[in-house]
């Protein structure tokens, strides 16, 4: 579901979501080194995750809606409700990510 707006690899794009063009944000967070994706716009004009994700501020963005500043994500992102293995496999892969 995730791959639908931001991408096969992650790296987001425009897309058309309920008739409404978006700019899906980037969704790599880096290897696993510790290099992290910095804040992206998320499309509602303001740069957001200046301060980088981790599994709990992951977990912030796909469960509550929130980025790591505490401001809510767009309407368009959905809140999934996932158990703590499937959020850390997607947190996984998404390190896995070039």
């Amino acid at each position: 579901a995730c791959a639908t707006c931001h991408g096969p690899d992650g790296e987001g794009g425009q897309t058309m979501i309920h008739m409404q063009v978006i700019q899906a944000p980037d969704i790599t967070i880096g290897s696993q080194d510790g290099e992290q994706a910095e804040g992206t716009d998320s499309g509602d004009g303001h740069e957001h995750g200046e301060g980088q994700y981790d599994i709990d501020t992951f977990r912030q963005a796909v469960v509550a809606g929130q980025h790591p500043d505490g401001e809510p994500l767009g309407p368009a992102m959905p809140r999934w409700q996932m158990g703590d293995s499937d959020l850390a496999a997607l947190f996984d892969f998404l390190q896995s990510l070039p």
